[in-house]
This record gives C-alpha cells, sequence and structure tokens, in this order.
C-alpha cells in the first residue's frame, strides 16, 4: 500500500488587515509561524498544531506535550483577529481566558486543512 503526503497551506489576516497569518502542514502536522519576539535564538520559529479552533475573532491551534497524553498538558496558540496579536497558554491559563471555548470544539489539523485550506501537492 502506497504512503501519499499531502501539503496544504491556510492563510488569513487579523480584521483590520494589518497582519497576515499563515499556517502550513508538514508530515502529519501543521505549524504557525511565531512572530519575532516569541521566541529566542536557536529555538525553532513555529508551533505545531495538532488541533485547531477558528470563528471570527480568534485562530486557535493546540499541542499536546510529549510526554504525556493528560489533557493537563496541552498548549495552546491564540491569535486574536481583533488585536492583532499571538500569545502562547498553558491548559490552565487557556481555560480561565477562553472558558467558553471547549476541547471539544477543536478538530483535527488536517480535517480543518481539508475545509479550509489550499492543497498544493500530494507526495508518494
Amino acid at each position: 500500500m502506497a504512503n501519499y503526503l499531502q501539503h496544504y497551506e491556510y492563510t488569513f489576516k487579523d480584521t483590520n488587515s494589518i497582519k497576515e497569518y499563515n499556517i502550513f502542514s508538514n508530515g502529519r502536522y501543521g505549524y504557525i509561524n511565531l512572530e519575532n519576539d516569541m521566541y529566542i535564538e536557536g529555538q525553532t520559529g513555529d508551533f505545531k498544531i495538532k488541533e485547531v479552533y477558528e470563528n471570527n475573532d480568534y485562530f486557535i491551534g493546540c499541542d499536546f506535550n510529549y510526554e504525556t497524553d493528560k489533557i493537563e498538558k496541552r498548549y495552546y496558540i491564540v491569535v486574536d483577529k481583533n488585536k492583532s496579536t499571538m500569545k502562547i497558554f498553558s491548559e490552565e491559563e487557556f481555560k480561565e481566558k477562553f472558558k467558553n471555548i471547549s476541547n471539544q470544539e477543536f478538530i483535527n489539523i488536517y480535517s480543518f486543512f481539508k475545509k479550509r485550506g489550499t492543497k498544493f501537492a500530494s507526495y508518494k
């Protein structure tokens, strides 16, 4: 059985068209480029995304800690489309600030790409 890898991209702008954000696939995951002030030198410049939530106000990507599958070890990157800001939250911080968004509202990154993204290539 052959394995195929599909490459997707999804680009959106904030409400006022000040910044543009690009989410891209690489292997089984999606990634969003971090803003320059969010990482230290030598660190990768993107945030891995396994699950996604999006509405008119926010784009939220979620990743799980590699050491455990416990739900408390989730990390979120939140793009506030109204304020043109990007911030990373721990599970606890996210639940405190975004009480109205539950984990059940997130979908798998590839399901999201198939609905909203642009497919660029398939590799065998």
